[in-house]
């Protein structure tokens, strides 16, 4: 029986798409183009994730990469980009409800040290029972050795938990520990349905 369910945060609670991210700092196409391909560039966001990359560090490598025009404009994004991620529509009262319900509401994300360490203020996180940050941990999704975190943490039984998460790899890396896994393709009405099932 499902009793607990754990949530991945971006593209799975709130959508994360560098590009719209890049666009809501600037009205010029083409500084929104140097700052999604520079400044928000996977090898960056990656090393964030890990907590090998500080903030201040990825502030001074974008000074490095982008024009002078835009040092001034980086520390702005660099302490508020996770402030402007919306919502997914219908996950908010999605998650109310499990909480009403009784159900174990988790986070396992991965998720800079900075962002780690406001978690807490973003109001839907406030439900939650548990939170495990990859950059705390050095470790990121898929790796085996975050799920066991969270798992030893909190004292759960994987066979009582649903991962919910938008990437298959860190879908199957929590089926091979025997937690029940939901590829989330934005549906939030599909999850409901489903979970509505597991829950009974």
């Amino acid at each position: 029986m499902i009793r607990n369910v754990i949530f991945d945060y971006g593209n799975t609670l709130v959508r994360f798409h560098e590009g719209e991210l890049a666009k809501s700092y600037t009205k010029t196409p083409e500084d929104a183009t140097l700052i999604e391909e520079i400044f928000f560039s996977r090898e960056y966001w990656s090393r964030l994730d890990e907590g090998t990359l500080t903030h201040e560090e990825w502030l001074a490598l974008g000074q490095e990469r982008l024009p002078a025009h835009l040092h001034k404009l980086l520390p702005e994004i660099m302490s508020s980009w996770y402030y402007r991620l919306p919502g997914i529509e219908g996950m908010a009262s999605l998650v109310h409800g499990l909480k009403e319900r009784g159900v174990g509401l988790y986070l396992l994300s991965n998720i800079s040290l900075a962002f780690a360490e406001r978690i807490r203020e973003f109001p839907i996180l406030s439900l939650f029972d548990g939170i495990v940050c990859s950059a705390v941990y050095h470790v990121t999704k898929p790796d085996p050795k975050i799920y066991r975190i969270l798992l030893d943490t909190y004292r759960l039984r994987a066979e009582e938990c649903l991962f919910v998460d938008d990437r298959a790899d860190n879908i199957e890396a929590a089926r091979s520990l025997g937690i029940t896994g939901y590829l989330f393709d934005g549906d939030s009405e599909r999850l409901k349905t489903t979970l509505e099932d597991l829950l009974r």
